[in-house]
């Protein structure tokens, strides 16, 4: 077989609402050859993709697609269904998918629905050579092509903080833009657009993420102000920070001072030698590094969102809990079987990796990996309760002491943040904090929402929704009117007329055309731009109120729209050059 062409339809289009990937495949020789024809097809496909029985094909039931294949069906069929079990196989879940002849024999149109383009384009490539293979009566060990696909995905992956901002704006008709490969997302269309970057928002003050990012400046801002923060200084010099150490008096906590997801971060440090690796290992992340008294206590993140208290979760450090009978390590390995447990963000718990800080706490409990603990005993894996470390979150908001309450949403203020995320340590929430039991350790300018989203125990909280009420409140627009024009003949002409008289209306509008893109009656880019990259550009422009799209027949079979839906849709004619054209 060959793939003479395969790309992504990145919009609605011919085939479907949704974005998916087209591959024109040749089939060759197998043209004569359906799957009844070939022995143990059928057995051997399920050998290495047994969840293929869950797809209902056209027989809708259960299985229904292998019955296909004993009865017959042809290479192209297969491959459809194969590239879409691969991509739910590594956590990207599709369902839709097609097989259509062409007029060129043994040529055939396959379509099939993806999430994250890059894995649905591998997907498709891997299910092409796997289904060739069993033609060739041999078996792919699919393992490792699950397996990279994952790590594309895990690589492209909205985090589930930006996930569930963009989940709730669409459960309310809010369009989005991806704007880059990270997290840059953009909420609506033109002058009523909104933009984040993770849970940072395009309002999200400079200056507070400033102040927030560097820990020892946070902690002179509210000292000054009575917020109760533990003792520390900084410095870049080891001599310098043994002085600190003495001088607060051990133990201490030694961080980076700018840094997040814990990296970097010792604690409950002792002596001398334990500070000095301490200290190399903060150096790492940051050549400035702070040292601050141990508070005794739970690790509990606070989330403020527009001044407001909105959760609380308990963040507990990954720990392992001996048997008598496995080494530390088979724990470890027994605790990240869990499937609640996955790499990165995909999951709602992280896999917990053996680091220098797993090393460093075994080293203090004179264990090694090898070692076996008693039955029942319990032993800390990592220092800090990061989720991303392995940490687990226990949902206390409805434990937190008003005065509490009060004391965050003033800490908010003072930084000038509108989303942050505020660790502190303490005996409890249920009880206000005072210096000598607790204090505020760190703020973060764009906090994580997983532990809140989906904690260990405890109900979720829809956080994402407080942001979307704070970026779009009741009775505001996020979108703008869109008009698309499609046609043989006159859409360019069409577009400038509506352009023109939208204008001498005191409109503001971007009008995208085979000549250019235009903004407010100036060509910004030109070229021909009828296709869903000017529809883009025209969309994300935050000064436009009207958008006038040309909608050419080529970008449209290509690639699929450059919007999700228009308000007004032009048809002019189809002559007969348009007439019978397909991919």
């Amino acid at each position: 077989m060959k793939i003479k062409e395969i790309r992504a339809l990145r919009g609605p289009n011919y085939y479907s609402r949704y974005p998916v990937i087209f591959m024109k495949l040749d089939i060759g020789e197998l043209e004569e050859k359906p799957t009844d024809k070939i022995p143990h097809f059928k057995d051997n496909m399920e050998s290495i993709l047994p969840t293929l029985v869950e797809h209902r094909c056209s027989l809708n039931k259960e299985g229904g697609f292998f019955e296909r294949i004993v009865t017959g069906t042809w290479a192209g069929h297969v491959v459809e269904h194969v590239a879409i079990e691969l991509q739910c196989l590594a956590m990207t879940t599709v369902g839709f998918g097609k097989s259509i002849g062409t007029s060129e024999k043994g040529v055939y149109d396959i379509v099939f629905r993806y999430r994250d383009e890059e894995v649905g384009m591998e997907a498709g490539k891997a299910a092409v050579e796997i289904v060739q293979n069993l033609f060739d009566g041999k078996l792919t060990e699919v393992r490792p092509i699950i397996k990279n696909l994952k790590e594309i995905r895990e690589k492209n992956l909205f985090g589930p903080s930006t996930r569930s901002i963009i989940d709730q704006a669409k459960s309310r008709g809010i369009p989005h833009i991806r704007l880059n490969n990270h997290s840059y997302v953009q909420l609506g269309y033109g002058v009523n657009q909104r933009r984040i970057q993770a849970t940072m928002t395009d309002d999200t003050s400079a200056l507070g993420v400033e102040i927030s990012d560097d820990k020892e400046r946070t902690k002179q801002i509210l000292s000054s102000m009575g917020v109760p923060v533990p003792k520390g200084y900084s410095t870049k010099e080891l001599d310098e920070g043994l002085k600190i150490a003495q001088q607060i008096g051990y133990p201490v906590v030694v961080k980076p001072l700018i840094g997040n997801h814990g990296r970097g971060i010792t604690t409950d440090v002792r002596v001398n030698e334990d500070f000095e690796i301490a200290f190399n290992n903060a150096k790492k992340v940051c050549d400035t590094v702070l040292i601050e008294r141990f508070l005794v206590g739970d690790d509990f993140r606070i989330l403020v969102i527009d001044g407001k208290f909105v959760a609380a979760a308990l963040r507990i450090p990954a720990y392992v809990t001996g048997d008598g009978k496995h080494t530390i390590q088979e724990l470890l390995d027994e605790i990240n079987k869990d499937p609640a447990r996955g790499f990165g963000h995909e999951k709602i718990l992280t896999r917990i990796k053996v680091d220098y800080m797993t090393q460093r706490l075994l080293f203090m409990k004179k264990l090694t990996l090898e070692s076996i603990l008693p039955d029942g005993e319990e032993l800390p894996i990592k220092s800090t309760a990061n989720l991303s470390a392995g940490g687990r979150a226990i949902n206390v908001t409805d434990d937190v002491h008003p005065m509490i309450r009060s004391m965050v949403e003033r800490i908010s203020h003072i930084v000038g943040l509108n989303i942050m995320g505020i660790d502190l340590i303490a005996p409890s929430l249920t009880v206000p904090l005072t210096e000598e039991k607790g204090g505020i350790i760190e703020v973060n300018a764009a906090p994580g929402f997983r532990m809140h989203l989906n904690p260990s125990e405890g109900e979720s909280i829809n956080v994402a929704e407080r942001v979307v009420d704070m970026l779009f409140p009741p009775g505001s627009k996020y979108t703008i009117p869109v008009v698309a024009v499609t046609g043989t003949n006159g859409k360019t002409t069409t577009v400038r007329l509506i352009s023109h008289i939208l204008g001498l209306n005191g409109k503001n509008v971007g009008m995208t055309s085979t000549d250019a893109v235009v903004i407010d009656n100036v060509p910004i880019l030109e070229g021909d731009y009828s296709g869903p990259a000017g529809a883009k550009t025209v969309l994300m422009d935050s000064t436009i109120d009207h958008a006038v799209i040309e909608v050419a027949r080529g970008g449209m079979i290509r690639r699929g729209l450059g919007y999700d839906e228009s308000d007004v849709g032009v048809l002019l004619n189809i002559t007969s050059d348009h007439l019978g054209e397909g991919a």
